[in-house]
């Protein structure tokens, strides 16, 4: 009992936090008070659906209570009015997309009751809705990892363990991944997801920290390789020892170079859908990959790793013409802010590769604050692509096989801002509805 109160009086008007047995219990006694004939069953839902095995199973996870009533003139009726609320399986998004129905109720549900456990289970929750497919072009996982980290930073803050910032946090996150596209479910990548299925789970067992990288042959293979190329240098590290986590970094590194050979021209070109923002995701889908393996690994994780190496792979049609190295040049009056000013992509490129980390994180963060981008998403994307860029550049520099690369995202970011983005505005977007309505024709689209 809390605060001298029966568990589900508490529940009811202290807390408001429970699993399906509170909301059940607590509709069956408030029934039983107006006098309906009303009790607790419990049991299992239905389970998922295993293709390969070709069964339903069935485990603990997913036990079940619910209530059963009797109504006049219809008789006994079985309960889903708990089922909305049910926290046992742990999946916040699982039952809106097995049903396809976006079943926001059951999403909200099940995230109120994962704050109402550890806050372990109620990361490993999102992470497995995260990371079960690929949602929302990988917002879902990205913002996944934003979530744990902010709580996390928060909840240092507050003495005591109290989480009361979290509700709203991850509550508005269920509700973002139960309307996320799926779009591993959509034709173009129904192939890959059978091709993952048909190679089976990875797995930490291999994980050692003395295992050897070869990051050449990684690079080569998912930057420059096909489909089928890149999942193999993925499996193929993990299988020899290479920690998941280091691999999420050079999955990292690799999106970097890949946004590093970006044509700036497909931002201008009308007629193509793509631009800047969409190889820009590839890193930051990575880097949230690296972020949550470091925090919380999980198996269910490892799953990202494949989803990321398709991602910097699939992004390779946007890139440009083979680019000559970058001569150095005279930065005597040169930092960041001015060489951004002035669009010198040879000056920020060295200045990314040349400064020190705690000088390029002072000036990056100065720029993320100055009006460098008008547009909303714009400025939120220099924020999010310019930290990332950060953290990985810390991260690959202390590891023995992965340094030479280490600030590519750093100098793909610095030259990402200096061409001057037209942002997508009002005229281009007017300009391609009303060629659509008048001649049927839409952008194209290279990945």
């Amino acid at each position: 009992m809390r605060g001298g109160r029966p568990p589900l009086a508490d529940f009811l008007f202290g807390s408001r936090r429970g699993y399906c047995q509170h909301f059940a219990g607590s509709m069956a006694v408030m029934l039983r008070s107006l006098g309906i004939p009303a009790r607790v069953a419990v049991g299992y839902t239905g389970g998922r659906f295993d293709a390969k095995a070709d069964a339903w199973v069935v485990t603990d996870r997913d036990a079940h209570s619910w209530v059963e009533v009797w109504l006049a003139g219809r008789g006994g009726q079985g309960g889903a009015a708990a089922a909305a609320y049910d926290g046992a399986d742990g999946d916040v998004a699982g039952r809106g997309r097995a049903r396809g129905d976006e079943d926001l109720a059951t999403a909200e549900g099940i995230a109120q009751a994962a704050l109402a456990s550890s806050r372990e289970a109620l990361v490993d929750t999102f992470v497995d809705a995260a990371t079960d497919g690929f949602l929302d072009f990988g917002h879902g996982l990205i913002f996944v990892a934003q979530a744990e980290g902010l709580t996390a930073h928060l909840g240092a803050a507050v003495p005591g363990g109290e989480r009361p910032h979290e509700a709203p946090i991850w509550t508005s996150l269920a509700r973002n991944l139960v309307y996320a596209t799926r779009e591993h479910t959509l034709p173009p990548m129904r192939q890959f997801v059978k091709s993952v299925e048909a190679r089976g789970p990875l797995s930490f067992a291999h994980a050692r920290e003395d295992a050897a990288f070869d990051a050449e042959r990684f690079f080569a293979q998912v930057v420059d390789g096909d489909l089928a190329s890149a999942l193999d240098a993925v499996d193929g590290v993990v299988t020899e020892g290479v920690a998941p986590t280091r691999v999420a970094l050079a999955l990292g590194l690799a999106a970097g170079e890949r946004l590093l050979r970006f044509d700036p021209a497909h931002e201008l070109d009308f007629d193509v859908s793509e631009g800047w923002l969409h190889v820009t995701h590839a890193l930051t889908y990575a880097e949230a990959t690296f972020q949550l393996l470091q925090r919380r690994p999980s198996e269910t994780l490892l799953r990202a790793l494949r989803y990321g190496a398709r991602f910097v792979q699939h992004m390779g049609p946007l890139d440009g013409p083979p680019a000559a190295d970058v001569e150095d040049v005279d930065l005597t009056g040169h930092d960041i802010g001015s060489a951004l000013d002035a669009r010198d992509v040879s000056a920020v490129r060295q200045l990314a590769r040349d400064l020190p980390l705690d000088e390029l994180r002072a000036a990056l963060e100065r720029d993320m604050l100055s009006d460098r981008l008008t547009r909303q998403i714009f400025v939120a994307h220099h924020i999010k692509t310019g930290a990332a860029a950060l953290r990985l550049a810390e991260a690959a520099e202390s590891d023995r096989d992965l340094a030479p690369w280490a600030r590519r995202p750093l100098e793909a970011t610095l030259r990402w801002l200096c061409h001057p983005m037209k942002e997508r505005r009002i005229a281009r977007n007017a300009r391609i509805a009303s060629r659509f309505v008048r001649e049927g024709v839409r952008t194209r689209d290279l990945c």
